[in-house]
């Protein structure tokens, strides 16, 4: 009898470790697959942040190409043709008086949709650089109080520049400094009569003498 109940127990027992050990394959196997789940997610992860990587690197390297492609352009590109307006003279006292010719500049418009910021305008009289204006308004229009001496040569030179110190080429205009004012108009003209004469008439001219036969 008792030997039966222990057979009955030893069975029973069995069949619970059986249960346990399905139960912790069951377990080992989902840990299995969820590990290679996790595995494969991982690996998916790691494709995905690699092209995500080349992506930004490929962007980066559109903006820089795009960057410098608008630097060139804006090189490339310059302001539209200076006008040049003489304004006055003044002499410039010393040794040796100098006469100096007063004149403005008509600046272009700025074409629309550029991102300038500000612009540049240089006087060189006879090669040398004599005044430079920044121009920081964009909406002005011209540039007076220029000046240069009588018979020099006078270049102008209009750059724009953008938000990035991108400087355009130079508009470019160049003349040369004439004295084309007249001088000053003379006053009003006044008349007095101081006197008065009479002229007489002529003597009537004497006939012309006849031909001899």
């Amino acid at each position: 009898m008792w030997k039966n109940i222990s057979n009955e127990r030893l069975m029973m027992q069995l069949r619970w470790l059986q249960r346990r050990a399905t139960e912790l394959e069951t377990r080992v196997s989902g840990l299995e697959l969820n590990r290679l789940r996790t595995h494969d997610i991982q690996q998916r992860l790691a494709a995905l942040e690699s092209k995500t990587s080349v992506l930004e690197t490929k962007e980066a390297q559109n903006a820089d190409a795009i960057a410098k492609i608008q630097a060139k352009l804006r090189v490339w590109m310059r302001p539209g043709p200076l006008d040049i307006v003489v304004t006055g003279e003044r002499v410039l006292s010393g040794e040796i008086a100098m006469k100096i010719m007063v004149f403005k500049v008509t600046l272009p418009a700025i074409p629309d949709k550029l991102d300038i910021v500000r612009r540049e305008l240089q006087v060189l009289v006879d090669g040398v650089l004599s005044q430079t204006t920044n121009i920081v308004e964009l909406d002005q229009t011209e540039v007076d109080d220029l000046e240069a001496a009588v018979g020099a040569t006078v270049t102008l030179e209009l750059r724009d520049v953008d938000d990035a110190g991108i400087m355009s080429s130079p508009s470019v205009a160049e003349f040369v400094s004439t004295d084309t004012i007249p001088p000053p108009q003379p006053g009003t003209l006044g008349v007095v009569v101081t006197g008065e004469r009479i002229v007489p008439d002529p003597e009537p001219e004497p006939a012309p003498k006849p031909a001899p036969e």
